[in-house]
């Protein structure tokens, strides 16, 4: 297993962030977009206004904007925001956590509902 990726608390990127294995958002800023669909996400503080495309995402604090297309699990932690639109398998949103926007999930219904 790889080491993750680790944006710092002073670090601004602007474009693209493309890759595979973890990235984590300790601080600092992502703006314009992030893709690992073969990796994961884990944001804990910071700013991220970016579309994400990933295997997995964890917002854990801080303030995410964007589309978000996640193959699996989204897992939205209290004290952490989303806005934007999401695509994703599964997701999670605990007691305290701020989402605005609209939930695409592809899923099969029991007959007769």
């Amino acid at each position: 297993m790889s080491n993750p990726c680790v944006i710092g608390e002073q670090v601004h990127i602007r474009g693209r962030v493309s890759g595979s294995g973890t990235l984590e958002v300790r601080g600092g800023q992502i703006d314009g977009e992030i893709n690992l669909t073969d990796g994961s996400v884990v944001i804990d503080a910071g700013r991220v206004g970016a579309d994400i495309k990933a295997q997995d995402l964890t917002v854990n604090g801080g303030d995410v904007e964007g589309t978000l297309d996640i193959i699996d699990l989204l897992t939205i932690a209290a004290g952490a925001s989303v806005r934007g639109d999401i695509t994703a398998q599964e997701i999670e949103i605990r007691d305290g956590a701020l989402f605005s926007g609209r939930l695409l999930m592809d899923v099969e219904l029991p007959e007769g509902l």
